[in-house]
């Protein structure tokens, strides 16, 4: 005789005797599965095993008044089912913890990006692993690569304002790219040390002082971007010429729209003693032009 609200069968050839069936013990089959819960999932097996023996025990005692004890089985099953859950609360807790932690280092960097891996019990290995694949990612990417990529950008642009437009001086063109470099150097470093398991270390361990490295690095490397595009800006603001040819071509040209260079030539020539030289005139003071920001030039081929 059974009682039906335990789920006893027939079948006690299997490895857990009475209980097999019951859907407390396929959970924790399931729990198993993953490497991470595997030595938790023996634990409350083997105490599944013990209430199950019990049970066994019972019935062959006092096979003749049935499962007498059903109550106390059934909370016994009801406490390991809780065991079981509170377990994997346990799990949600520290990965949500974690994930936290990736998401404040993120944040405090400064980063748009955020790690959004949603906990799955049934695969937590899995789960960690997006995660700091993630987080790591982020950093690489939006951070680090992006910062590298606009430090790359400005060098260019201040070479650019020093050589060709001569519009800032060389001693504060060394200033700004020492302050670069700097940056550069600290972010490369970095890089280099950012992957997903040091991504992992840093979050379990936590040390603040490295956290807030980081995010001082970033900002630090932003900051002198920054500077250096002002000055570039300010360095490239038209400086219009007062005299001289270049005065003259200035005030030859509309104030809106474009115009041919050839036409420029041609009203040069009748300024200029020698016709012969008005393009070279032309272009020289073009040149002084465009190095004082005062002239956008278009070149394209001529088909016919």
């Amino acid at each position: 005789m059974t009682e039906r609200g335990v789920g006893v069968p027939d079948n006690r050839k299997e490895g857990h005797g009475f209980l097999r069936p019951n859907g407390t013990y396929d959970r924790l089959l399931e729990l198993k599965r993953d490497e991470a819960h595997q030595a938790k999932a023996d634990e409350l097996l083997a105490c599944f095993a013990q209430i199950s023996q019990r049970i066994e025990d019972h019935l062959q005692l006092r096979n003749v008044f049935g499962l007498s004890a059903h109550a106390q089985f059934a909370q016994d099953l009801r406490d390991l089912e809780e065991k079981r859950q509170q377990y994997l609360n346990t799990l949600k807790g520290s990965f949500d913890l974690c994930k936290s932690r990736v998401n404040e280092l993120l944040e405090k960097a400064k980063l748009d990006g955020r790690a959004g891996v949603v906990f799955n019990p049934a695969a937590v290995s899995a789960c960690y692993a997006q995660l700091y694949a993630e987080g790591a990612k982020v950093l690489q990417d939006l951070g680090y690569g992006r910062a590298l990529q606009e430090i790359a950008e400005q060098e260019r642009d201040l070479q650019y304002a020093q050589d060709i437009l001569k519009a800032i001086p060389e001693q504060e063109v060394t200033s700004l790219r020492e302050r670069l470099d700097k940056s550069r150097e600290r972010i490369n470093a970095l890089k280099q040390r950012t992957t997903d398991a040091w991504l992992k270390q840093l979050v379990e361990n936590w040390p603040e002082a490295e956290v807030g490295q980081i995010a001082d690095t970033l900002d630090a490397a932003f900051l002198a971007i920054r500077a250096v595009r002002q000055r570039v800006i300010e360095a490239s603001r038209p400086d219009t010429p007062q005299e001289g040819r270049a005065a003259w071509l200035h005030n030859a040209l509309p104030p809106t729209g474009q115009v041919d260079l050839r036409e420029l030539i041609l009203k040069l020539m009748g300024e200029v003693q020698d016709p012969s030289s008005a393009l070279e005139t032309s272009l020289t003071a073009l040149a002084e032009l465009f190095r004082r920001n005062c002239v956008q030039i278009n070149v394209g081929r001529r088909t016919r």
